[in-house]
């Protein structure tokens, strides 16, 4: 029955425990078989996984390819870049050279009191606790809305704890930043801008201004820094933006000023670009083809071979189909004369001339760049029949039943071997029970004898 346990060689006649284990390994040895087929079909499952992987990498890429931004690519070429960085974000502009002069650059109002504490924790006004002090606080915002808000503090309050207050404030808080200005011998309370292009309004550095009541605890204002809006001038028209970046206003390009100064852009078609991406569709291409070797190829090491981890040749075939995608650029006679690949003979990937192939673009029409197009659909397609229909899908399906089919005798020998195990557990147990009876009747005739022969010699 279920859970009883069986101790073997308890006559000390029979070690039936020692040779259950034997049996049991000899029939175990099926399983381990078994065991050993399944780690090499697991080997190739992820080896073919993997080559789907990169399949549909390749399918991705090539499903993300639109031919009009493709082929319209632009590049910018920008004089003076410690000026302003210049990127491209709409390619469907039209060639040209514009420049430009960033007259002023976007920067945030700094101000602060004179008053120098010797430490953020002292108090404001330590003679007079009570006294009632009130901080006017205003901000315009980009969107037209005015920030007003009222700190009211007291004589005993600290000027850490005002600033706390500033800063945690739900409505003037995330505008304005107040902290301590360290001056060497103290702190001085200041306010900040927390964000430059938070607000259009302008001002200028200054002061010292008066402050009111206030200069009896904080002393004199001053701007320290005034709150300005960059400026970039085009021909005779300047524009602003309250923060550093200016989009669209010269054409399809985005325009972050930095520093006064001058600046010319020049937008031309990015051949350079356009032909990378023919070189990223060959570089994932390749990385297919060489995965089909490593499950394809036989390998010669000395006298030793050993063949294929996969023997099949529709593996074979998609890698010829792969390399065929791009005999087009051989075949073509106006693309041809420019040598734009060759073939690794040593592993059939496909070697692309880049600049090559950025001067076959810039010396034909756009017409003719048709022809590469053609391979990337090609790609696409060929990747997403490998992906879902044929070459590879079918054997990742193969090798998964296979997978199941060994898995479900490993299951059942394990399950056989259990009861086996089981059933020889009793069976000697039993034969162990009749020993030990036959060990008990023996020395019951040993003792009848050995008293018989006492009484005799008697």
């Amino acid at each position: 029955m279920a859970g009883e346990i069986f101790h073997p060689n308890i006559t000390g006649a029979f070690d039936w425990g020692t040779l259950l284990d034997g049996i049991l390994k000899l029939e175990s040895v099926k399983i381990q078989r078994l065991e050993s087929q399944k780690s090499q079909v697991d080997k190739i499952l992820s080896a073919l996984n993997d080559l789907k992987s990169s399949l549909t990498d390749l399918y991705d890429f090539t499903a993300g390819i639109n031919k009009d931004s493709w082929f319209s690519k632009k590049t910018v070429e920008n004089s003076n870049p410690n000026v302003a960085d210049v990127t491209i974000i709409n390619n469907d502009i039209p060639e040209y050279t514009a420049s430009a002069t960033v007259n002023k650059v976007a920067q945030i109002e700094i101000s602060y009191f004179s008053r120098v504490f010797s430490d953020p924790s002292e108090q404001f006004n330590p003679d007079n606790p009570d006294k009632e002090y009130n901080l006017h606080l205003t901000y315009d915002t980009v969107d037209g809305e005015h920030i007003e808000k009222t700190i009211t503090f007291k004589g005993s309050d600290t000027l850490q704890s005002l600033i706390d207050r500033i800063n945690n404030d739900p409505d003037i808080g995330k505008y304005l930043h107040a902290y301590t200005m360290f001056v060497g011998d103290g702190y001085r309370f200041a306010i900040m801008e927390r964000d430059v292009a938070a607000s259009t309004t302008e001002s200028s550095a200054g002061g010292p201004y008066d402050s009111g009541e206030l200069e009896e605890v904080l002393g004199d204002y001053y701007v320290l820094q005034g709150a300005q809006n960059s400026e970039l001038k085009i021909g005779d028209q300047s524009f602003t933006d309250p923060g550093y970046t200016f989009t669209n206003i010269l054409p399809g390009l985005k325009v972050r000023v930095k520093k006064p100064g001058d600046f010319t852009v020049t937008i031309k078609r990015d051949y350079k670009g356009i032909a990378e991406v023919c070189k990223e569709l060959v570089n994932k291409v390749n990385d297919v083809i060489r995965k089909i070797n490593e499950l394809t190829d036989i390998k010669v090491n000395g006298e030793k071979v050993v063949g294929p981890k996969v023997s099949d040749y529709e593996l074979k075939e998609l890698k010829i189909r792969l390399q065929r995608l791009f005999y087009p650029l051989l075949e073509d006679p106006t693309v041809s004369k420019y040598n734009l690949i060759d073939y690794n003979e040593n592993d059939g990937t496909v070697q692309l001339n880049l600049s090559n192939l950025q001067k076959f673009l810039e010396e034909n029409p756009e017409d003719k760049w048709q022809i590469l197009y053609d391979i990337v659909q090609n790609a696409k397609e060929l990747s997403d029949l490998a992906i879902n229909k044929a070459y590879v899908a079918p054997l990742i399906e193969s090798y998964e039943d296979m997978e199941k089919r060994i898995e479900e005798r490993i299951e059942y020998y394990q399950q056989y071997l259990a009861e086996k195990e089981e059933f020889l557990k009793k069976r000697f147990a039993s034969i162990e029970t009749y020993i030990a009876g036959l060990q008990n009747i023996q020395a019951k005739i040993n003792n009848i004898l050995t008293a018989q022969m006492l009484l005799s010699s008697a």
